[in-house]
């Protein structure tokens, strides 16, 4: 049985909802409010990266794990699993996903969990390159990358883009704007999300 979730994204001047088709079981009343975007996000992405990695890069790649969503406090290779974060751990080369921060960028529109996804698998994938190539710090970078794999799904029609839910856009990139923040300011991450998003990922490796 197919179902329709959606998530927000960006075209180039106007807010648009990603609506997504993927095989659900259970009660969507009884999950997470988050729970079906994000499944379907990791879906969609760990399914791009695996077909598409080696072909863009000419590299062989290794599919992070995903430790799932955890507690604040859950210990990971890297820690204890921070409050309010999303991590890739580069010591045993996983993901991992705080279940408040899921809550919270759900709130802020599903776009926002389509986004951590994508951004923390973009930072495996960086992981997997040459350094020459790969900026530090990495933040803008991963999210190019995460652009870009949710920009070439669409191009896919793996997710199709809808009309609507400006108010998930204006959060996607209004939660790290202070001068200083290795994420960038809200204007250098709508950046270099939008790089990667309509130019694809070989972009995100262009100085």
């Amino acid at each position: 049985m197919r179902k329709i979730f959606s998530s927000a994204l960006i075209t180039a001047a106007t807010a648009v909802a990603v609506v997504a088709t993927a095989a659900g079981a259970g009660t969507a009343d009884a999950a997470p409010v988050y729970e079906q975007d994000y499944r379907v996000a990791v879906q969609a992405v760990s399914t791009y990266w695996k077909d598409q990695a080696p072909e863009l890069f000419g590299r062989k790649y290794v599919a992070p794990a995903n430790r799932g969503v955890l507690e604040p406090g859950t210990a990971t290779g890297c820690g204890e699993m921070p409050k309010n974060n999303a991590i890739y751990c580069p010591r045993d080369h996983s993901v991992q996903f705080g279940r408040d921060y899921l809550e919270q960028a759900a709130g802020s529109g599903d776009v926002l969990v389509y986004d951590v996804v994508a951004h923390e698998w973009a930072h495996a994938v960086l992981r997997q390159q040459p350094a020459g190539v790969v900026h530090k710090p990495q933040e803008l970078q991963a999210q190019c990358l995460s652009g870009g794999a949710l920009g070439d799904l669409v191009r896919q029609e793996v997710l199709v883009v809808d009309e609507g839910d400006e108010e998930g856009f204006a959060a996607l990139f209004n939660r790290s704007s202070a001068p200083g923040d290795i994420h960038g300011t809200a204007k250098q991450q709508a950046q270099a999300f939008m790089t990667g998003w309509k130019q694809g990922p070989k972009a995100c490796f262009d100085r």
